[in-house]
């Protein structure tokens, strides 16, 4: 098939292996003529360029700023997407006769270029839909604009019409878009869930990665590795370690994000620490030396998020304590499905504590819930299987 790919990030360095671009390899290693379009960003100095990228060619459109800059500008660039894709492909891929589309949202933005290709080449559209704007954006207070929410919710609706197959990441996913968009088809609607390359389960040397981060092997280490953003409340899990009497359990923070250095003047000697960003691979090293890993957001979404960074956690074999809001089923999928790990609702203090201190005094239930996260992972979470998920929908 030939195949066009519209997504938002990209990374041009080889080692950087992204949700889609571990897709598109793999599409391409198929047999596919994979086609990505992604934004190139006034910021770098850069016109617009086709270059092949290990077997992909990859279209990267110069644009507006998107990332690390003001809401207004990253507004004025996401709105421009459509078009400036569409000029794009007809300029650099005219003599291409697409088969499929693949987007991803967010953005919501491109359907100008959506809407040509169907009509042009009769082709297929899947949408990877990976979070549910603009209705968390209202969650969050971004969009408080009844105008603005309506203009891109006439987007939103638009989008879901040209596609012809969404992957969701989760049941509840599903039924939130039906419950608040009727007139979408049922039959479009499937599970896509994150995924990774498959990479067999790291063995370390537990003890040797401790001491070089100051732990013990008797410490239990909890671990947070990500965005340190308003939508992970990170100060809940600092009032946790605050509360807990507990000496051996201790709490590692890793990544970067607007909320980092304020947290970190909130640190707890010997109790919490704040790392900033470890490279990927020394990253996977230090969460395998760690005892649970932890996922937060923050009670104020009325989408169903299911978090990313579980796969990082699955794949290496680390349960998860959650702290999550009411509207999502990932507390269900975790508990029931996965069996890999206990969630409480995101504010909720001592169901938190009981939770950490279930798994931090029972070491059976913890292997257990070890060896279910891995097998998880490899039935679910590997970018074959989210693959052979695309592929058999569009048949």
């Amino acid at each position: 098939m030939d195949i066009l790919c519209l997504f938002i990030t990209y990374p041009n360095k080889p080692d950087n292996h992204t949700m889609f671009k571990n897709l598109t390899k793999r599409l391409s290693d198929k047999g596919h003529n994979v086609n990505v379009v992604t934004i190139q960003e006034r910021k770098y100095g850069e016109s617009t360029k086709l270059n092949n990228e290990n077997g992909v060619n990859v279209l990267r459109v110069k644009t507006g700023n998107f990332f690390d800059t003001n809401l207004i500008e990253k507004g004025l660039t996401m709105l421009s997407l459509g078009h400036l894709f569409k000029r794009a492909v007809k300029k650099y891929f005219s003599e291409i006769d697409f088969d499929l589309i693949i987007h991803s949202c967010p953005p919501i933005t491109y359907n100008p270029l959506i809407k040509y290709i169907k009509k042009k080449y009769n082709s297929k559209s899947y949408l990877i839909l990976r979070d549910i704007f603009p209705d968390n954006a209202k969650d969050l207070g971004v969009i408080d604009n009844i105008f603005i929410y309506k203009f891109f919710k006439r987007m939103e609706r638009n989008l879901y019409k040209y596609s012809d197959y969404i992957g969701c990441m989760s049941q509840g996913n599903i039924k939130y878009v039906l419950e608040h968009n009727p007139e979408v088809d049922e039959k479009k609607m499937h599970i896509l869930r994150n995924w990774s390359n498959y990479k067999e389960k790291l063995s370390v040397d537990q003890n040797s990665i401790r001491k070089d981060y100051g732990y013990t092997k008797d410490d239990f280490i909890a671990v947070f590795g990500g965005n340190m953003g308003k939508a992970q409340g990170l100060d809940f899990i600092l009032n946790i370690a605050k509360k807990i009497e507990s000496k051996r359990i201790k709490f590692l923070l890793i990544g970067r994000g607007t909320q980092k250095e304020r947290l970190k003047k909130r640190a707890i000697d010997g109790i919490l620490k704040i790392l900033d960003y470890v490279p990927k691979e020394q990253y996977e090293k230090l969460v395998t030396a760690c005892d649970v890993g932890i996922v937060s957001l923050v009670n104020k979404y009325s989408i169903p998020n299911i978090p990313s960074k579980t796969v990082d956690f699955f794949k290496l074999g680390l349960p998860i304590i959650a702290c999550i809001d009411e509207s999502t089923d990932y507390g269900h999928i975790l508990e029931n499905e996965a069996k890999a790990g206990l969630f409480s609702i995101h504010g909720e203090e001592i169901d938190f504590i009981n939770n950490l201190m279930e798994v931090a005094n029972n070491e059976n239930l913890r292997n257990k819930m070890s060896i279910n996260a891995r097998q998880y992972y490899e039935e679910y979470l590997t970018t074959e299987k989210a693959t052979k998920t695309i592929l058999k929908e569009i048949k």
